[in-house]
């Protein structure tokens, strides 16, 4: 996937607008994690009545095996399919740096994704790091990771958390595509003479306001910025955005969607963080 500064607007967290791939779309004692990770699964229940749904699983290193150089996880299954999973971990103390953590999935029954890495970790206000970018794929129902070294693992981390996030409840790609250019009578024109394109609204693709707590903020366009991130297949691009605006409003905390626009392999451009044009994402 790729982001890039929304159209030439720069951005506080420097995440803006998200491109799909061509091909594909887009505890703290040890004890308490330690029976936190026998669960099967936790429903967050923290947004509202929203249709979109997330589990997660949390492991500690005593539950990983080492195999071939990487520390494995058990596989977990989520109680329906999911449109979307991210990891976010737990360093040990006086470890200062994530591991290299890579996630797969797949449909129940089916044979695994690809294993795809977890980009750049990144902190939030609970002392977490969170990854950067969440893995899709098709009718997805199971999960697992592994981490990519062979030191002692209760050096490198505490514990890690998978999110797995069900937002399949909403507009598809086609439907949202449709209500915008329902919407757009003429083709409006930038100040450069250039057409804008068409921009299917937060309305349109279903983003849920109530999660919209970060006040915008709007500074003048000086550049572009994209950015590319594997994130695997899944089976409707509207679905992922918002899997994505869940994950970074709700999960991560920042209480919106990072990107100013989201754009999927069909050439569909959806509005990401709230607020317009010129909107610092």
């Amino acid at each position: 996937m790729e982001k890039v500064n929304g159209f030439g607007m720069i951005a506080g967290r420097n995440r803006c607008l998200w491109l799909f791939p061509k091909t594909v779309l887009l505890v703290g004692l040890v004890a308490c994690a330690w029976l936190l990770a026998r669960r099967p699964f936790v429903i967050d229940t923290s947004a509202t009545s929203d249709p979109i749904r997330a589990v997660s699983w949390t492991f500690v290193p005593e539950e990983f095996n080492l195999l071939e150089g990487a520390y494995l996880s058990p596989a977990r299954q989520a109680p329906s399919i999911f449109t979307g999973a991210g990891v976010h971990i737990g360093l040990a103390s006086g470890n200062q740096d994530p591991p290299g953590v890579e996630l797969r999935l797949r449909a129940d029954g089916e044979e695994w994704s690809p294993w795809y890495t977890i980009g750049e970790f990144e902190a939030e206000a609970d002392g977490r790091l969170y990854g950067e970018n969440l893995v899709t794929w098709s009718a997805a129902q199971e999960a697992q990771v592994r981490i990519l070294s062979t030191n002692p693992l209760q050096h490198a981390i505490q514990d890690l958390t998978i999110v797995a996030i069900d937002a399949s409840d909403g507009p598809t790609a086609a439907q949202a595509a449709s209500s915008a250019r329902n919407r757009v009578a003429a083709v409006e024109q930038g100040d450069s003479g250039v057409p804008k394109p068409l921009v299917i609204s937060r309305a349109e693709w279903g983003a849920n306001e109530s999660w919209m707590t970060w006040n915008p903020y709007y500074a003048p366009v000086e550049k572009a910025m994209v950015h590319h991130t594997v994130s695997g297949g899944g089976a409707d691009p509207a679905a992922e955005v918002r899997s994505i605006y869940y994950y970074h409003a709700v999960t991560r905390g920042w209480g919106d969607i990072g990107y100013n626009f989201v754009v999927d392999p069909y050439g569909n451009i959806y509005e990401g963080r709230y607020g317009g044009d010129d909107v610092i994402g």
